[in-house]
């Protein structure tokens, strides 16, 4: 749907908030409880909760998947690279990449 790159300013989450598609900014939201999601986001459609309520466990699955798969992401590598410039071009290649493998998995299931 959208990311960001850059630190946990609330720059970094406002740039997140516009690129989530208009439509989406209506839904109701969970994130962590990052202090800069309460400057930017709508509290009547947006709930602040910790790890332990389950509520962000898919971000935090599928964050984990693109730390494992993409190995600039995970300090201390010999990729590691500071430029985020490229971070995000890494990370859209990738966003694109897992949609198009998913979107293929969706269709071979059609015809199993």
């Amino acid at each position: 749907m959208a990311y960001a790159t850059g630190d946990r300013s609330a720059r970094t989450a406002f740039k997140l908030y516009q690129r989530i598609p208009p439509s989406y900014r209506q839904c109701m939201s969970f994130s962590d409880e990052w202090d800069a999601y309460r400057l930017i986001f709508d509290p009547s459609q947006h709930t602040q909760v910790g790890k332990g309520t389950g509520l962000t466990n898919y971000v935090e699955r599928h964050n984990g998947v693109m730390r494992q798969r993409i190995g600039r992401l995970a300090r201390k590598t010999l990729r590691y690279s500071r430029c985020e410039e490229m971070h995000d071009a890494v990370i859209k290649l990738w966003i694109i990449e897992h949609n198009l493998m998913c979107k293929k998995q969706a269709s071979l299931s059609v015809f199993s």
